[in-house]
């Protein structure tokens, strides 16, 4: 890879050898070669085969390696700080492109739009991450292409310019929410948004959160949004009644369907987040 690079792929991963195999096989090698894109990968701490796989079979990666799990935000910052590329496309490990998903945001970028792709399920193929806009909650909901503001970071792509003007991603958001939250805050900063229907990849995660899930996503989801509204007092008022709210309408229907844990980690998240907001002022 030249000097005179455009664009730069990035990956984090986290003991995902063979799902990452396939993702990096999937890749366009000989249009990242003509286009001059470069792929910046993150071992965020792996302990399986990774570097050795990656080494071994994709000497072309730029490999970068975390001792610890440091979680996606962490990792994607460092690789985008390592990356030549004025054009940055975040992918997930667990993902595999389409033959055209490059092109499609190649040609798209005009060094100003925030561009989000289509996230399909690996399996049967259905819509996980279709066009999605911000809600004041901060929760998503589905739209229009033309209405879209957020997308997966599992199929996000953003100019430098973007990233280095809202700070990258919140690494108080390790994992869960931290895509929104920087669609979110690039919206915020004026920063428009585009969906690219035909910029397709298949992803092998679930779209729902279950499980422990449900406890970070709501944690950081509130967390990140509290921080948004801090310095505005009536938004913070009216955020904290309406996402109260939302709270006990899913605390109600979860435990009308027996769902008792998950109406624990939900609450436990919703509590985690205010706990930090309130006696942590020091991280803001």
């Amino acid at each position: 890879m030249n000097n005179a690079c455009r664009a730069s792929i990035i990956i984090t991963t986290y003991n995902r050898c063979e799902d990452l195999r396939e993702c990096l096989a999937s890749i366009p090698w000989a249009l990242c070669e003509s286009e001059q894109v470069e792929v910046v990968l993150m071992d965020d701490g792996s302990t399986d085969d990774t570097q050795a796989m990656v080494e071994s079979d994709f000497p072309q990666v730029f490999l970068m390696h975390n001792e610890a799990n440091k979680g996606p935000s962490y990792s994607r910052n460092r690789c985008i700080a390592a990356a030549k590329g004025n054009l940055l496309l975040c992918i997930d490990s667990d993902t595999v492109v389409s033959a055209a998903w490059l092109q499609t945001i190649l040609d798209a970028d005009d060094g100003n739009t925030v561009l989000g792709g289509c996230v399909e399920d690996y399996h049967d193929g259905h819509v996980q991450g279709g066009p999605r806009r911000a809600t004041f909650l901060g929760k998503s909901l589905s739209t229009t292409p033309e209405r879209a503001n957020v997308a997966a970071s599992a199929n996000l792509a953003f100019p430098r310019t973007v990233f280095e003007a809202i700070g990258g991603f919140d690494e108080d958001l390790p994992y869960y929410f931290e895509d929104s939250d920087f669609c979110i805050r690039a919206h915020k900063a004026g920063f428009p948004f585009r969906y690219l229907s035909d910029a397709r990849l298949r992803h092998k995660g679930s779209e729902h959160c279950s499980g422990q899930a449900i406890y970070y996503q709501e944690r950081h989801s509130v967390y990140a949004m509290l921080k948004a509204y801090c310095r505005n007092p009536l938004l913070l008022l009216a955020f904290t009644l309406a996402n109260g709210l939302w709270v006990d309408i899913r605390l109600v229907k979860w435990g009308l369907r027996g769902r008792f844990a998950d109406c624990h980690r939900l609450l436990s998240g919703w509590w985690a987040a205010y706990a930090r907001f309130l006696f942590h002022p020091e991280r803001y």
